[in-house]
């Protein structure tokens, strides 16, 4: 079946985006040129600048994409739609195994690197971590409303907390190398 113009277009951006994914996961962000990019994705270098601006732009996007991922994967594991009839045991559980089997940890590191050297991609990097932690705000309160639970700290220090607490035990998963396991 031949692909509209459009259809086309969204594939070579996917590919693009997953190359990209696993270079900056096993490469890292600076090691990986656009030439690598798009020879992994199976395209040139013209493919990649009819999609994307530069590297910055794509590494965005790959964020983006996974603030959507996160978003759908809580309300999931959370009860907050259909699926999800699992204790906060089983969630916790579920949500370190997904952890120690994908690369999004060191996508999310790559991102905090560049934005602490490039001042433009920090201002827009720093807008898209103030919605994934309202997102996540509004994932605690809903199920503190759900569950009857009166939080004894607002949901705001409770996410402080528990991105603390994930950004140490995600780093000790990393310092394993299992991240970069398939």
């Amino acid at each position: 079946m031949r692909l509209t113009r459009q259809q086309s277009r969204t594939q070579t951006r996917q590919r693009l985006l997953e190359a990209a994914r696993i270079l900056f996961a096993t490469r890292g962000f600076g090691a990986s040129s656009i030439e690598d990019i798009a020879a992994e994705a199976g395209y040139t270098r013209g493919a990649f600048y009819s999609n994307f601006r530069d590297k910055s732009e794509l590494l965005l996007e790959l964020l983006y994409q996974d603030r959507v991922h996160v978003q759908r994967k809580l309300r999931q594991n959370f009860c907050l739609q259909p699926e999800g009839d699992r204790a906060p045991s089983d969630v916790l559980a579920h949500c370190r195994s997904r952890l120690e089997r994908n690369r999004r940890l060191l996508l999310w590191m790559e991102a905090q690197l560049l934005a602490a050297r490039d001042v433009k991609f920090g201002a827009k990097f720093n807008v898209l971590t103030r919605q994934m932690t309202a997102d996540i705000r509004c994932v605690i309160d809903a199920v503190s409303k759900g569950g009857g639970i009166t939080a004894c700290v607002s949901a705001g220090y409770l996410l402080i907390g528990l991105m603390a607490l994930c950004s140490g035990d995600e780093l000790e998963v990393c310092n394993e190398g299992s991240l970069l396991r398939p």
